[in-house]
């Protein structure tokens, strides 16, 4: 192989790698932010669904299920409400989706959220502590990320095909 063609080629295999890194690192990058804004968001939704809901626990004569389903959730979130052991859900949600070390860290006053897998689809459990109502008791929102691992997954096959090209 002539000198020429070995520069052409380790120009090439040069341009590959430097493109490939940069893809890589924008992938990364966007990565990283659209998950950061979408928890800080969806937690903050999270916990002022739990404050309207301990609220309504407080009014005398309310239970955990009517305090529950008054109030609505976002398109792609369900609820879950832990009071005193038993559960109360908004749809047909299932406790055992929520992580039991979440579960553990909201009871003893923390809130927390956990990236969880149901289905093959990603969702974010949101667990906000509700003192005000009971030492015991627990709002979980699960939220589907299923639009963002789409935008992720479209993201990575661009960034692929112009690093290649």
């Amino acid at each position: 192989m002539g000198l020429r063609a070995r520069v052409t080629t380790t120009f090439a295999l040069g341009a590959l790698v430097l493109s490939g890194s940069l893809a890589t690192i924008t992938y990364l990058t966007v990565r990283s932010s659209i998950l950061n804004q979408e928890q800080s968001s969806l937690t903050r939704e999270a916990v002022a669904n739990a404050e309207a809901i301990a609220g309504a626990l407080e009014t005398p004569g309310s239970d955990a299920l009517t305090a529950l389903q008054s109030f609505g959730t976002s398109p792609g979130s369900q609820a879950l409400l832990e009071q005193n052991g038993s559960w109360y859900s908004s749809s047909n949600l299932q406790p055992s989706l929520v992580p039991a070390g979440l579960r553990s860290l909201v009871l003893k006053g923390h809130l927390s959220d956990q990236v969880v897998s149901d289905a093959g689809t990603p969702e974010l459990v949101v667990g906000v502590p509700m003192k005000a109502v009971h030492s015991a008791t627990g709002y979980f929102q699960v939220f589907s990320l299923d639009e963002e691992s789409k935008t992720l997954r479209t993201l990575s096959g661009s960034l692929v095909l112009a690093a290649v090209v």
